[in-house]
């Protein structure tokens, strides 16, 4: 499935618009330019967020220019408890983000997220794959993912990662 510059992402979440679930699973997303899921349009730092699940499982995504993920939620309102994310199974080649200093998956203020059983080759090689910005506790899993000539995972103090592999 194609995307172009002149529609620099794939799916983008507005502000004013919130899902309970959004589900992109067995998907074959290639040779695409542009941001792949946008979901950063919060930016008042009242806490607000687009979807409260997003699952991406069983994709396959080659050849992309651009973030695969971005997600922004601000404000450090712990009763808002902000998103939970899986991304799973997916087999990630040839890829970078179009920005040098764009992580390849950005995650602001989501409250949990497991990633795991995911291949990443050649993906954003030398530059950080996943970066994860926590504004309150969270917690994060990075478990049996395996990485060739795709670069770091800035971790905090919320990550748990344990059984991956990098080549």
């Amino acid at each position: 499935m194609p995307f172009y510059r002149h529609k620099p992402w794939f799916f983008q979440g507005f502000q004013i618009k919130c899902f309970d679930s959004v589900i992109v699973s067995k998907c074959d997303f290639s040779n695409s330019n542009g941001v792949l899921f946008s979901l950063n349009d919060e930016k008042d730092k009242k806490g607000y967020y687009i979807v409260e699940h997003f699952i991406i499982t069983g994709n396959t995504i080659t050849n992309l220019v651009g973030q695969l993920l971005t997600f922004f939620k601000s404000g450090n309102d712990e009763s808002i408890m902000g998103m939970s994310l899986l991304f799973a199974n997916n087999k990630i080649s040839n890829s970078n983000a179009e920005e040098n200093n764009a992580p390849f998956i950005s995650l602001t203020g989501v409250q949990k997220s497991i990633i795991e059983n995911n291949t990443f080759s050649n993906c954003h090689e030398s530059k950080m794959i996943i970066e994860y910005k926590d504004f309150v506790g969270a917690r994060h899993i990075f478990h049996t993912n395996f990485s060739k000539k795709s670069d770091t995972i800035d971790a905090n103090k919320y990550e748990i990662a344990k059984e991956n592999r990098f080549e």
